[in-house]
């Protein structure tokens, strides 16, 4: 699991560098205006990212959440 999480992470990191995603200023979750993180849903979809607030990140990641599953901030939060 660890080397598909790197891999997705070189990608995004590259495709940062390219200029083919774009980092946003706010929260996808909550809105929040400030620093963004990457989380990926779905590591067989390395560029498709939530961009998230370090608080909605840490409560993401806690509840382990992933494409599909419930409580998914994909789907309403």
């Amino acid at each position: 699991a660890k080397g598909v999480r790197r891999r997705c992470k070189a990608r995004l990191v590259k495709a940062l560098a390219k200029g083919i995603i774009h980092q946003p200023a706010s929260c996808e979750w909550c809105g929040v205006q400030g620093d963004t993180f990457p989380h990926h849903p779905d590591y067989r979809r390395p560029l498709a990212v939530m961009w998230l607030c370090r608080g909605d990140l840490g409560a993401v990641e806690r509840m382990g959440v992933r494409e599909g599953e419930s409580g998914d901030p994909g789907e309403g939060g």
